[in-house]
């Protein structure tokens, strides 16, 4: 899909040097007026318009628009907080910055944001890569990182930093228990997929920490469950939602342990990068980990509840027959509660089923219109064979506008153009 970029700056007067705005892209500068973390709602006044060329113009009042932003941290994502997080640290009269492309026609009031600052401090952003593999860059000090564990409840493992392990040094600790047990982000930060990276290792990811310590997770599970035949999706290895450029909160399931690529056996292979871009030894860290025995609860837009009866199943779009009125969806949630193994079902839509964007509720969308990867909230009748939907609430991050206010971005976009 192509977007026509739209760059919407809000920002405190104090700021000494605003971005510079290329063809197409408009500046708007404005406060934050209301910030909800249950409803992941940035509500903004914006006091003024400017073209990449120049052409400006001030809005007296403000124009009143509000940003939602993803509550499953898909990409872009925020930089160093979850949703919930950061809007509770924002207060009325914030300066607010953002950048977002122009939304599928289809969706014309929703403006797709990809960067977001408050009063001048990233807060959004597109993904980075990790360092390259560092293998061959150790460190000699012994840190203690604060982490979670990372395999829930508890893992059999000692101490095998720097080992002699088939002709190398063991770079991380192994991590042993039965295959597809839960893994779980250590610490919150921004999640890069590793499938191909390294042979050895196989399916696994790493989680580029907030505080600058990345961690890698190795070996995770490449297993049909039940059997050991080497041939299983990547729906099986990695949780749903966890893909290049997510972001996740500490103690969020991010995948099921393994023994793909060079493994004797099923095992999590995890490594602390520093940042002085060295492997640290992990065992330090580890012994001083919490446990969790069951994955963290994220309140996830608290508002949308089921009638008696009925249930309410968050995750992401896997694929969609529009002629079987159906989609496969792989869950994150089931009535608020976080699973910890994977679950994939397929839903069928009922003749009165409303698929909506959260936060855009007066505008009803196609079957079509839920792609592959689509985060959603899908209010269900369980029913004897399959669930039934009833409501499907597309979660998309975004800045929700009126025709007027739309009207003004274009004009500016197109002069700028």
């Amino acid at each position: 899909m192509r977007y026509l970029a739209v760059v919407l700056m809000l920002s405190v007067a104090a700021c000494s040097q605003p971005p510079a705005t290329r063809s197409g892209e408009v500046l708007l500068v404005g406060r934050a007026i209301i910030a909800d973390a249950g409803e992941g709602l940035l509500r903004v006044g914006v006091t003024s318009a400017r073209g990449a060329r120049g052409a400006a113009r001030a809005l007296d009042p403000p124009a009143t628009v509000d940003l939602r932003l993803s509550l499953f941290g898909r990409p872009p994502c925020l930089t160093r907080t979850d949703t919930a997080s950061l809007l509770r640290q924002v207060t009325a009269g914030a300066g607010v910055t953002m950048v977002v492309a122009k939304a599928d026609p289809a969706v014309p009031a929703m403006l797709a944001v990809l960067d977001l600052a408050i009063d001048g401090q990233p807060a959004l952003g597109r993904p980075k890569p990790p360092w390259p593999n560092l293998r061959d860059s150790t460190a000699g000090d012994e840190p203690t990182v604060p982490i979670l564990f990372p395999v829930l409840e508890d893992a059999d493992w000692h101490d095998t930093w720097l080992k002699p392990l088939f002709g190398n040094l063991h770079t991380g600790q192994d991590l042993r228990g039965p295959r597809m047990t839960p893994l779980v982000a250590c610490f919150g930060g921004v999640v890069w997929l590793e499938p191909k990276a390294d042979p050895l290792a196989a399916n696994s990811l790493v989680i580029l920490g907030d505080a600058g310590w990345e961690a890698l997770y190795a070996h995770l599970n490449n297993d049909t469950p039940g059997t050991t035949d080497n041939a299983a999706s990547r729906d099986y290895a990695f949780a749903p939602g966890i893909e290049n450029g997510a972001r996740v909160v500490p103690g969020q399931v991010v995948g099921w342990m393994g023994d793909s690529g060079f493994a004797t056996g099923p095992h999590l292979h995890f490594e602390l990068r520093g940042p002085d871009k060295q492997v640290h030894t992990a065992a330090p860290s580890l012994r001083a980990a919490r446990h969790l025995v069951e994955p963290a609860r994220v309140a996830v837009w608290p508002a949308l509840r089921p009638a008696p009866g009925q249930v309410r199943l968050d995750g992401i779009v896997k694929s969609v027959n529009v002629g079987a009125r159906r989609l496969y969806l792989g869950v994150r949630y089931r009535n608020g509660v976080p699973l910890s193994g994977p679950l994939y079902v397929v839903i069928g839509l009922g003749d009165d089923a409303a698929i909506r964007i959260r936060g855009e509720g007066t505008m009803e969308l196609s079957l079509a219109q839920l792609t592959p990867g689509s985060a959603v909230a899908v209010v269900a009748d369980p029913g004897l064979v399959a669930p039934t939907a009833r409501e499907i609430w597309l979660e998309r991050q975004g800045l929700v506008v009126d025709e007027t206010f739309r009207s003004t971005v274009d004009a500016l976009a197109r002069a700028g153009a």
